[in-house]
């Protein structure tokens, strides 16, 4: 079985019942992202520009994607112990 590929870059080994948090939704990069994801079993919570406290979204997730744009939005303390996250570029 082929590893799950995000930007070219291996994401994990398997995302299928992984909650991942995408925050951003443009056209071009967060729902591309999105859809991927849940294509490959991931349970997927987005955040856009009217999400109100993102840090609760983003702790609960095993793995965040930042598709915004803005470098360091994504700060260590919204970040679950042994999550990892992902700017995109």
């Amino acid at each position: 079985m082929q590893h799950p590929n995000i930007n070219g870059r291996q994401v994990a080994d398997k995302l299928e019942g992984l909650e991942a948090t995408v925050i951003g939704y443009s056209e071009i990069v967060g729902k591309p992202l999105t859809f991927r994801l849940m294509a490959e079993g991931a349970t997927v919570t987005v955040c856009h520009h009217m999400t109100r406290e993102v840090a609760i979204h983003s702790r609960r997730a095993d793995v965040v994607f930042v598709a915004v744009g803005k470098a360091g939005l994504l700060k260590g303390d919204m970040i679950k112990p042994g999550g990892s996250s992902w700017e995109m570029d």
